[in-house]
């Protein structure tokens, strides 16, 4: 991993100590997030030195930071199906178990009331959660809710019967070229 400035000269290269399956930015904390085969790792952007480490029992395959909270809390999705939430110090405060491998993750304010829900990709389903993150690190989150309809007030058109409307938030990828 390398952090090259501007003028394309490198500012400081480490070697991971695994295979990087994903990368995301949490530039609130100056940190630079690496999903690994069994844990996230978060570096410092300013010197590629660990500043955390949370072994996870699966691949890293999805990371979506969400910043604007005094708290920024970190999704991750892993090949097991699992999606942890994590505070900027790497500590679970909760999670939730889907059917299959997470492929994608993206924060949005699907209903307009504010607080961004998270998109997740898990097999040939786009599931949505609302925020529910409470108490002390390693509580867990008190319930987790899925959207059982769309919301009524849904900023696309209706679509006339017997067509299907694909909705991309984000980086949402329908596939990825180095699945067996």
């Amino acid at each position: 991993i390398a952090l090259i400035d501007a003028a394309g000269v490198p500012r400081w290269a480490r070697r991971a100590p695994g295979i990087i399956l994903s990368l995301a930015t949490l530039p609130q904390d100056g940190l630079i997030l690496v999903g690994q085969a069994d844990s996230l790792l978060a570096l410092s952007a300013g010197s590629g030195q660990p500043a955390w480490e949370t072994p996870i029992a699966a691949g890293v395959w999805a990371i979506a930071p969400l910043e604007h909270k005094a708290d920024p809390v970190i999704a991750v999705g892993t090949d097991a199906g699992a999606i942890l939430l994590l505070n900027n110090q790497g500590q679970v405060r909760g999670r939730t178990q889907l059917p299959s491998r997470v492929h994608t993750l993206a924060w949005t304010d699907l209903d307009g009331q504010g607080p961004s829900e998270l998109l997740a990709r898990a097999g040939d389903y786009v599931y949505a959660f609302r925020q529910a993150v409470e108490g002390e690190a390693g509580a867990g989150v008190r319930e987790v809710a899925t959207f059982p309809y769309w919301p009524a007030a849904s900023p696309f058109p209706p679509i006339p019967e017997g067509y299907i409307s694909l909705v991309v938030v984000g980086d949402i990828m329908l596939a990825r070229g180095t699945e067996a």
